[in-house]
């Protein structure tokens, strides 16, 4: 799987920052919403800022050349803290944008922003935490334990605009005393055609809300709490989502986990962040039949629900991802951060390694190793200039382990010793280092006798096995060929170490001294059967060294 970017979205506005002591930007995108005309964005400072295709273009507003940025009227009626949440709804054919705040108020907008705010709706005494619509309602939640539904006002409905009333406040909707009295909902989700609003809390529990039946006194429809699931995750629960077509539901919350809940058999998904770090945002692709979540590190994960061991990850940011929506039919990922958005294009089938595990600098080796265990897949190994190595599973590309080799001693060269089960590393201050890949420990080989020692960058490795015995040779900028038997000394109670060893220390070029300019050693190699040290380097020469010591 490979991203490629199709557009970014910034503006200057999120990259002021707040001093020239502070590093954090003075406006964050907090909230946002994604259609087919544009991207609408809440911001820290309480104002909005869309992104809108120009003119009459009819293509969708990702494939369209040209957008225009909109803000709105600097004005009283902006909001006066943050925004935490935004929805754009259809209401009497027309769609307006409702959006929550800091603040402790709820504004209805035109979908034109820059027309301003059309009401402000007040009741609430904390900070606006989510809204949602369905049934011609509003329904909000804040942190004063509060969920309000809100109704357009009888004797308007022939205004230009609606105006919205409060026709119900639900203060206990735990249903429990014995829970902490101090939660309050984060999180809505609504499922149509039969209403059904899920509403998740602050202890981790989800509520379910549904129609009541209406009184000869009361004409219009309210709705009552019908059950709880007390402690379904066990922290603040971040977002809910639907998946129509299995009737199911996933949640994301601080616990760091995603569950997903089946009407008919309860809880049936469950993985926890490998990374120990909080789910930001789900979303679910009908056409690939999997789940898509990004987290706070930067990540993305693409999930096959039916088994937990079909997780993919990226890691495509070094900052926080807010959020992603999903455009299925475009096969593109939008991706929200506090200070750009991105739309990515998936493009499925290409396996270019996992992104989250990439290396951040030029990839300097290959190998591939054999498992000692028929059932185990073949394993690549990879060292790089950023100073690490970093073991691979060559069937889907995961990334098995890191290894960190230190940045004072960068790695020139790699081979893999068959016997030993072990990758020999050179380093550019003349160090060999022998590599247990399975636990990530070393050894490095002694070179103390000064007149053999490679004293300069090592580049070239490569090894013969003759008589059950391993030896290694090794070469690079000083032009000293070494060679090295890898032998394994038996200990008591079966254990036993690695022993390398020093058999020989030669110049490839018997004329020159070492470390003389144009005498560096690039490549090395061994020829069992006519029993020839092959080396080549900058002198545009290759030597045939015999080597009758094996």
């Amino acid at each position: 799987m490979e991203f490629i970017r199709v557009k970014k979205f910034t503006d200057p506005l999120f990259y002021e920052k707040k001093s020239k002591f502070k590093e954090d930007p003075q406006t964050r995108i907090t909230a946002y919403h994604y259609s087919d005309q544009a991207i609408t964005l809440g911001l820290s400072n309480g104002q909005m800022m869309q992104f809108r295709k120009k003119g009459f273009d009819t293509k969708h507003f990702l494939q369209s050349k040209d957008y225009e940025i909109l803000k709105p009227v600097e004005n009283k009626n902006n909001h006066k803290g943050e925004i935490r949440c935004l929805i754009i709804e259809k209401f009497s054919d027309s769609y307006y944008i409702f959006t929550g705040s800091a603040d402790r108020t709820i504004k209805l907008w035109e979908n034109d922003i820059k027309k301003g705010c059309i009401q402000t709706l007040f009741g609430h005494t904390g900070s606006i935490m989510a809204i949602a619509f369905a049934q011609n309602s509003l329904f909000s939640a804040s942190n004063d334990k509060v969920l309000r539904i809100w109704k357009q006002e009888s004797g308007r409905e022939f205004m230009y605009h609606p105006w919205f009333v409060t026709v119900q406040i639900i203060y206990d909707f735990s249903m429990k005393k014995s829970l902490n009295q101090q939660s309050y909902i984060t999180a809505f989700l609504v499922k149509m055609p039969q209403f059904q609003l899920y509403a998740g809390d602050t202890d981790g529990s989800l509520h379910l809300f549904m129609n009541s039946q209406p009184t000869l006194q009361q004409q219009q429809t309210y709705v009552k709490l019908e059950k709880s699931f007390f402690s379904f995750h066990r922290l603040h629960v971040i977002q809910i989502i639907e998946v129509e077509k299995d009737n199911a539901i996933f949640s994301i919350a601080y616990d760091q986990k995603i569950l997903g809940y089946g009407e008919s058999g309860g809880k049936f998904f469950s993985y926890k962040n490998p990374h120990k770090c909080l789910f930001t945002s789900i979303r679910w692709s009908q056409t690939h039949q999997e789940l898509i979540a990004s987290d706070e590190q930067g990540r993305v994960y693409f999930m096959n629900i039916s088994s937990d061991k079909q997780v993919l990850e990226f890691k495509l940011y070094e900052c926080k991802i807010l959020g992603i929506d999903l455009i299925d039919h475009l096969e593109a990922l939008v991706v929200y951060t506090e200070q750009f958005i991105d739309v990515l294009r998936i493009k499925r089938g290409v396996r270019t390694g996992n992104l989250l595990d990439q290396h951040k600098g030029p990839v300097i080796e290959i190998l591939g190793i054999d498992c000692p265990q028929e059932f185990e897949p073949k394993k690549l190994v990879s060292a790089s200039l950023d100073n690490t190595i970093r073991v691979w599973d060559s069937k889907d590309m995961s990334c098995i382990s890191t290894i960190e080799t230190g940045e004072k001693n960068e790695v020139s060269s790699m081979h893999y010793l068959t016997n030993a089960n072990l990758v020999a590393t050179g380093h550019d201050n003349g160090e060999i280092r022998l590599w247990n890949i399975e636990i990530g420990s070393f050894l490095i080989i002694d070179q103390s006798k000064a007149k053999s020692r490679h004293n300069n960058t090592v580049c070239a490795l490569t090894s013969c096995t003759f008589d059950s015995e391993e030896y290694m040779f090794s070469s690079g900028y000083d032009g000293r060929i070494n060679v090295w038997e890898i032998f394994e000394r038996k200990q008591r109670l079966m254990a036993s170490y690695i022993m390398p060893q020093l058999k020989q220390s030669l110049l490839a070029n018997p004329k020159a001294t070492a470390d003389s300019l144009g005498n560096e050693i690039l490549c090395l190699l061994f020829d069992k059967t006519t029993k020839r040290i092959i080396a080549a380097g900058n002198k545009c020469t290759i030597y045939l060294i015999k080597y009758v010591h094996l």
